[in-house]
């Protein structure tokens, strides 16, 4: 009788434990949310301490990527990395350099903000006759602007980029690519064709820009246009004739980085002589943060690039 007694007071009293600590959470929980109502301070105070360690953390991150990216041996004239309004990495970002077909970008620009993408387009023999046989274009044949574009953008189609000046004149084009890198604020850029080819005469005026203006660029076409940057990735493409049959295949992209970094989610390259190596890429790291890196001037291009990617992704 003695032990019965004995267990049902163990048993109680456990109950009677656990009663009050589930009681004392309760009312603790209970607590500490009328707290939180007279006092909303402490929300705010603890979501600031989580924003402020959470910035703290990502400032420590960008201080080590820019720490990495200064280390780096880049053989280029000019080069600059930007994540948002953050520089994290420049060499001679404000010189005036050539550089070569990046400047078809602004020619798609152009083109988007006048033209609508089935409208048809001659080709002419000035279009064909540009340096180059990308794009393989036959004069007198018509092509769709859509179809122009992405011949431009992928394979870097000199001939594809005159034929695009064209509806509207190639001059007054120009001008539209000149008064448009005066409205984006790109004051040390200047057009003298679509393509980035070079003058014949080595003394006449080249297409000349800065790493820090094309980042201006980049930023506009990101905002307004991103579909460029998409069509920018693509690797195989089916260039279609008006009549839906296939004019031509494009099996490869100028950009030999995309399939070994699948963060790339955009990019133009570029070379000429004056220019030498120029590469272009936006990159988006593990948290969905995007970067724009460039290269002008680069003897190798896509090294300079890899190193500046492998930094800071």
């Amino acid at each position: 009788m003695k032990i019965k007694v004995l267990s049902l007071s163990i048993i109680i009293s456990i109950c009677a434990f656990f009663g009050m600590n589930v009681f004392a959470e309760y009312f603790t929980g209970f607590w500490y949310e009328l707290e939180l109502a007279k006092r909303p301070e402490l929300v705010t105070a603890n979501i600031t301490q989580g924003l402020m360690n959470r910035e703290l953390a990502d400032l420590k991150l960008t201080r080590e990527k820019i720490a990495n990216l200064n280390k780096l041996a880049i053989n280029s004239r000019s080069a600059i990395s930007v994540q948002g309004d953050k520089e994290l990495f420049s060499i001679n970002p404000d010189d005036r350099v050539p550089f070569a077909s990046i400047a078809k970008l602004m020619t798609v620009v152009i083109v988007l903000d006048n033209y609508e993408p089935n409208l048809l387009i001659p080709i002419t023999e000035k279009a064909v006759n540009q340096e180059g046989d990308s794009g393989n274009l036959i004069i007198g044949e018509k092509l769709e602007v859509k179809e122009l574009l992405y011949t431009t953008l992928i394979e870097s189609s000199n001939d594809a980029a005159y034929a695009l000046t064209e509806p509207v004149g190639y001059d007054a084009f120009i001008e539209l690519m000149n008064f448009q890198a005066e409205k984006i604020g790109m004051n040390n850029t200047y057009f003298v064709n679509p393509n980035g080819l070079e003058p014949d005469d080595p003394e006449k005026t080249k297409n000349y820009s800065t790493a820090r203006d094309l980042v201006k660029l980049v930023n506009y076409i990101l905002e307004n246009y991103p579909e460029v940057f998409e069509i920018t990735t693509n690797d195989y493409y089916k260039v279609l004739k008006p009549d839906g049959t296939i004019h031509h295949i494009i099996k490869s992209n100028t950009n030999k980085l995309l399939g070994e970094f699948p963060g790339i989610i955009g990019g133009k390259t570029g070379y000429s002589p004056a220019a030498g190596e120029c590469l272009l890429t936006i990159f988006k790291d593990s948290k969905g943060k995007k970067y724009i890196n460039i290269v002008l001037g680069s003897r190798d291009r896509f090294g300079d690039m890899r190193q500046i990617i492998t930094a800071i992704q």
